[in-house]
């Protein structure tokens, strides 16, 4: 496999235009992106090595991960950790209250 560098992986995320936590890797760990929501809710093969990639009902197939290392994001965006406000940045909370 061939590993993206870290302004190739920068690139890709700003022209996929999501927010953190979108991004994915398969059993094999080629990355991959789930818009809307950014929740699992079909199931595809990888195009790399055809195992299952997503999920369904918003939980990932087995042996796939989020990747947070693709887009620096700590938590997958469809995730109670994501969604819970005890772990949002206070720093980025404070910002968007000016």
């Amino acid at each position: 496999m061939n590993e993206l560098s870290k302004e190739e992986k920068e690139m890709v995320v700003k022209a996929m235009g999501f927010t953190k936590g979108h991004w994915y890797k398969c059993p094999n760990g080629h990355f991959y992106c789930i818009g809307e929501c950014g929740g699992a809710t079909e199931t595809a093969k990888c195009p790399e090595c055809k195992q299952v990639v997503g999920g369904t009902g918003h939980r990932l197939a087995p042996g796939n991960q989020h990747a947070g290392e693709f887009d620096h994001s700590n938590y997958a965006s469809y995730s109670e950790e994501a969604n819970n406000p005890l772990n949002w940045d206070q720093n980025q909370l404070a910002a968007l209250r000016l």
